[in-house]
């Protein structure tokens, strides 16, 4: 971009340049005959030519480069977007769980643990297959990060405990584990829901912060 932006003051001098001598030879010389006036007007087209001959390959940069930028932007807030979805499956899959394990006197079956397991393993892979580098801002890197390493923890979560019975206290064995979880994503998909949506309508980094009224 500086480069871009010298480039456009060397071409605008130039042409101011040139335009000053052209004014000053108006000015200051008076043509004798037709064939003195015929020169002048070669030489203005000249100096009209070098002009557009410098400008409009500059200007056709500019906008191929404008072009290319808006294109590396949409590509980072179509992943900002996808990692901002997942990360509400896995807020949505981890309530469900602390929900139905809070509940006093549940009784879980192994079919019901491995949807469980196979839910979260289908966001893990999902997340896993996002490269770092492809993250757009340095807070919804670190988000991005702990969303992968709180789905790993709940994937070890949901095979950790027993099977309860059907007189078992669920909500205090098995369900507080699920709530912390379940709180942490919350916070991880509001954030990375709120870089998503601010890198999309604005040029600048978003905000590290976000208004918690905004979700």
């Amino acid at each position: 971009m500086d480069e871009l932006r010298y480039r456009y003051f060397v071409t605008l001098l130039l042409v101011l340049g040139l335009v000053a001598v052209v004014c000053w030879a108006f000015a200051h010389w008076t043509p004798k005959d037709s064939s003195e006036v015929a020169t002048w007007v070669q030489a203005i087209g000249a100096i009209i030519g070098i002009g557009i001959a410098i400008a409009v390959p500059a200007w056709q940069h500019r906008m191929a480069e404008r072009r290319r930028e808006g294109e590396r932007r949409e590509e980072k807030w179509r992943v900002l977007r996808l990692v901002a979805l997942l990360a509400e499956r896995a807020k949505s899959r981890t309530e469900d769980i602390g929900t139905t394990r809070s509940r006093e006197g549940f009784v879980e079956t192994p079919t019901m643990r491995a949807s469980q397991r196979a839910d979260l393993e289908e966001i893990l892979s999902a997340l896993d297959q996002v490269p770092l580098t492809s993250i757009a801002t340095m807070e919804a890197l670190q988000y991005f990060i702990k969303l992968k390493k709180l789905v790993a923890k709940a994937i070890g979560e949901v095979d950790r405990i027993p099977y309860p019975t059907a007189d078992a206290t669920c909500g205090e064995v098995y369900g507080h584990v699920w709530v912390s979880l379940y709180n942490q994503i919350k916070e991880a998909a509001q954030v990375l829901s709120w870089q998503a949506k601010q890198y999309r309508s604005d040029e600048r980094e978003p905000a590290v912060s976000f208004p918690q009224d905004d979700f």
